[in-house]
């Protein structure tokens, strides 16, 4: 009777044994194929459906698959040539990594033409399901105080200059941002406002005199902006940027004088720059 139910016991291991030996297929859609594989070429894979074993065969092109784990537990990556490689345990630690599609960043350094201190925050979404192209909404306080001697008054005061920045633009990972070391380069579009103190000439009743003003500034130009991103978890972001660009629209007017002020526009020449660091969550 025991030898009955240890017989049993052993049949039942090995049939359920075969039922769940199955090879998978992980497509780069995000989909999983249950198969039992029949070939594997240089550019297809062939496969029967494990529901459907006297069926058809199916073919997918390699460069579909991300990777293949087969029945006995082992892996292979397919890269992007079509050419696959096995998975040792680091590999298959970091290809079951979930990155979110989401980044929210503070920034406590930014840095940029018009000053060397500044803070910013940042929101960026990725946009395809293979991580290669992102939305990216920058904004950033730029602040900075100079001590001046006015010679009209022969007296020496500080004068704040204040900026805000917007740049909303695009980010293309080569190689995609689901991993740890990332690169991206993209084109972002520039506004901003803000308060800078000049001295400079004016006109005040009529006559023309050298004075400290302050000018209400509007610019509006286009960056190409490099990145590192850097995530020590899935869930932890530090990224460096730095960008170079032209403005492409300067205003400057200075306290109900820029009529007369509007050719004194030092900013029109001047070619915008950034780099900043950042640290954020994503999910």
């Amino acid at each position: 009777m025991h030898m009955k139910r240890f017989l049993f016991g052993i049949i039942a291991c090995l049939t359920v044994g075969s039922i769940n030996a199955q090879d998978r297929i992980y497509m780069k859609d995000g989909a999983v194929e249950e198969v039992k594989l029949t070939e594997i070429g240089p550019r297809n894979i062939k496969y029967k459906k494990w529901d459907n074993l006297d069926g058809p065969d199916y073919v997918v092109p390699k460069n579909e698959v991300r990777r293949i784990k087969y029945q006995n537990g082992d892996e292979e990556i397919i890269d992007r040539r079509g050419e696959s490689r096995p998975v040792n345990d680091r590999t298959r630690r970091a290809s079951n990594v979930n990155y979110g599609k989401n980044i929210i960043a503070f920034a406590p350094i930014e840095m940029n033409n018009t000053s060397a201190t500044g803070l910013g925050i940042s929101y960026e979404r990725v946009l395809d399901k293979n991580y290669i192209i992102s939305f990216i909404l920058p904004a950033t306080y730029s602040f900075r105080s100079e001590s001046k001697y006015d010679y009209m008054t022969n007296a020496t005061g500080n004068r704040d200059a204040r900026m805000l920045w917007i740049s909303p633009g695009l980010k293309f990972y080569p190689a995609g941002s689901n991993h740890k070391v990332t690169y991206a380069v993209g084109p972002n579009v520039v506004f901003a406002t803000g308060t800078e103190p000049q001295y400079g000439p004016v006109v005040v009743n009529g006559v023309t005199v050298n004075q400290f003003v302050d000018r209400d500034v509007f610019m509006m130009g286009f960056m190409i902006t490099n990145y590192l991103n850097i995530q020590p978890t899935p869930k932890i972001y530090l990224g460096l940027q730095m960008a170079l660009g032209i403005p492409y629209v300067t205003e400057e007017n200075v306290n109900g004088y820029s009529d007369n002020y509007k050719y004194y526009n030092k900013n029109a020449n001047i070619p915008l720059i950034n780099f900043g660091f950042r640290v954020g969550y994503r999910f």
